[in-house]
């Protein structure tokens, strides 16, 4: 009976990371959070990079990292300089936490010279515009000098003729 009860009775598993992790957070000289840093994790022997950004409140998780080392961290983010930092072997269930501080950098972007024409590419930007004039209009073999007959003049418009001749006529009183 005993047996049969401890076969019975639940159980519990307790399973082993077989990876490691590093988290941290990026922050600027005057403590503020960096949001948006860039953070890559090389482990040397493998050649293996793990790369992730920090959340809006400069702090990040590189999980999934294989075990051994050593490694090398690296926080960048535009306008600081980049800041690199080694960590030995990693553990089975490691997870080190690593405060990272990054320090303003000046950053000479070069001159970006923006011109344009402002006719230039204008039908292209607002679709069709050709101004059609009374002289034009009378000129043109159409029966009726309406919408729907320019229309039916146009190359390929007799279809829209068609459509906006039903229109009209759905729309009539």
């Amino acid at each position: 009976m005993l047996l049969l009860a401890a076969l019975l009775a639940p159980r519990t598993s307790s399973a082993q990371a077989v990876d490691a992790s590093v988290q941290g957070v990026v922050r600027d000289s005057a403590g503020g959070a960096i949001a948006r840093a860039e953070v890559e994790a090389l482990h040397a022997p493998s050649g293996t990079i793990a790369r992730t950004s920090t959340s809006a409140d400069g702090r990040f998780l590189l999980t999934g990292l294989p075990l051994g080392g050593p490694y090398t961290i690296t926080v960048a983010h535009a306008g600081f300089r980049p800041v690199r930092r080694s960590v030995g072997d990693l553990t089975i269930g490691a997870h080190p936490v690593m405060p990272f501080t990054l320090e303003a950098q000046r950053v000479d972007l070069p001159k970006v010279e923006v011109s344009a024409d402002a006719a230039e590419g204008r039908a292209a930007r607002i679709g069709g515009s050709t101004r059609i004039g009374r002289a034009t209009m009378d000129a043109l073999p159409v029966l009726d000098r309406n919408f729907t007959g320019l229309a039916g003049a146009a190359v390929g418009g007799a279809a829209l003729a068609r459509r906006a001749t039903l229109d009209l006529d759905r729309h009539q009183d």
